[in-house]
């Protein structure tokens, strides 16, 4: 509102949704990683990315993580060569990741067995020995390590892109085109959010129970991502780069950006 913007939301699953929805003009904008998006102008459509939105970690504690089970056998990723994983969508950035981080850890990627399973389901279906791992962002990777009987494989994001882009927002060519003073206002407001919410995270931890519908202990001392409208073009083409090396998308996409 304070930018002139008139906003409703709407939440669906994935990037698989929103792009197709973006493209016809059901949503003007939408946030999903940017693999998603370099894979949506790969198969001919015209995505531009906006401005950045959540970063994970080069160092130290990350906000996503391979789990698996102490008696599994997996000490490091290269040991998930030969093992079941489970991700919550297949062809992103989560399985990537993994694949890098296991080849560069010994093993081979093609010999991982992925499977698609909802976040909140992989927990019980480690439990049950249904998958030997699991990627989990938070809250549910805090939850999962809670358990004595897991551990931490490792950050997959931070072997293979060190501070990765896990969220962009983007748009249609066709609609930054026709509505450049919108497009305008849009980035203005998510650089005034993003950079209000990474210097007041008391605040965000406080609305963050209410919004998610979790209990207010899981947020307390969970890790947030980092906030942040920068696109950080350099992350971009590391994933982008990797996308390519497994046979994700055919090419980095040209004119990926408002500006090009």
């Amino acid at each position: 509102e304070k930018h002139g913007l008139e906003v409703d939301y709407a939440f669906t699953r994935g990037g698989s949704v929103m792009v197709p929805a973006v493209q016809t003009g059901e949503y003007d904008f939408a946030i999903t990683n940017p693999l998603t998006i370099m894979q949506a102008n790969d198969a001919g459509l015209d995505m531009r990315i906006l401005t950045g939105f959540a970063y994970a970690y080069p160092e130290g504690e990350d906000t996503n993580a391979v789990v698996t089970r102490k008696d599994a056998g997996i000490e490091d990723f290269g040991d998930l060569a030969g093992r079941d994983v489970a991700i919550n969508t297949l062809e992103t950035q989560g399985d990537l990741s993994i694949m890098e981080a296991t080849e560069r850890g010994g093993g081979e990627a093609a010999d991982i067995r992925f499977s698609e399973i909802a976040f909140p389901e992989m927990e019980p279906q480690l439990d049950l020995g249904n998958v030997d791992a699991i990627w989990l962002p938070e809250p549910l990777l805090s939850k999962a390590l809670a358990n004595r009987d897991n551990s931490i494989v490792g950050y997959s994001t931070q072997e293979s892109v060190p501070g990765m882009p896990m969220l962009s927002t983007f748009t249609s060519a066709k609609y930054a085109t026709e509505n450049p003073e919108i497009v305008e206002k849009f980035i203005a407001a998510m650089d005034e959010v993003l950079t209000e919410a990474a210097a007041n995270e008391p605040d965000v931890r406080e609305f963050l129970p209410e919004f998610m519908g979790v209990p207010v202990e899981a947020i307390e001392h969970m890790k947030l991502e980092e906030w942040s409208s920068e696109t950080r073009e350099d992350l971009v083409n590391d994933i982008g780069e990797l996308a390519v090396k497994f046979d994700f998308i055919e090419a980095i996409p040209e004119n990926l950006y408002l500006d090009e």
